[in-house]
């Protein structure tokens, strides 16, 4: 059966008032859904500045990281440079250290030459002394032998004198 204008109008205006009624939920649940999204998106530009503010401090970090590593690299040639001259200057005094001691051990020999030089001088003043004491004791034993003669020549000469002075007296 077929209906007629209002019938259908009846009919019509359930569903629209059911329709409505959904339509009312279905907006409700979507400005929920949309106060949900502004603090989501309120949410999300507030980590979006921290994210910005963490990657320009990470940016910053990196550019401090790359001058410390230059600054490190400069610092690493320059310590290495310190230590080849620091070594150069150890085999230095190392080799004047080795020269020091070899001078020293010719020193040393020199000084044991020396030593026996001065046992053999002491050795040859012993001697000397010896020579001279038994010079001194013939020296005394001339200055006696001397002293005799000079004993024996006062009596020529005094009999010289006497002997003179008989001649003497004798042609005058």
């Amino acid at each position: 059966m077929p209906m007629n204008a209002d019938q259908r109008l009846d009919q019509l205006e359930p569903l629209m008032s059911e329709s409505m009624a959904i339509l009312d939920q279905h907006t409700a649940q979507l400005n929920r859904h949309t106060a949900q999204l502004k603090q989501l998106i309120s949410v999300a530009t507030q980590h979006s500045d921290s994210l910005s503010y963490v990657l320009h401090e990470v940016i910053e970090i990196k550019t401090d990281m790359a001058e410390v590593k230059t600054d490190l690299a400069d610092f690493k040639l320059e310590v290495r440079g310190q230590f080849a001259e620091v070594n150069t200057k150890l085999a230095d005094v190392t080799m004047r250290l080795s020269d020091v001691d070899t001078k020293l051990a010719d020193v040393d020999i020199k000084l044991a030459d020396v030593d026996i030089k001065l046992a053999d001088v002491d050795i040859k003043l012993a001697d000397m002394d010896t020579k001279l004491v038994g010079m001194d004791t013939k020296l005394a034993d001339m200055d006696t032998k001397l002293a005799g003669v000079d004993t024996k020549l006062a009596g020529v000469d005094t009999k010289l004198d006497l002997l003179l002075s008989q001649k003497g007296g004798s042609t005058t």
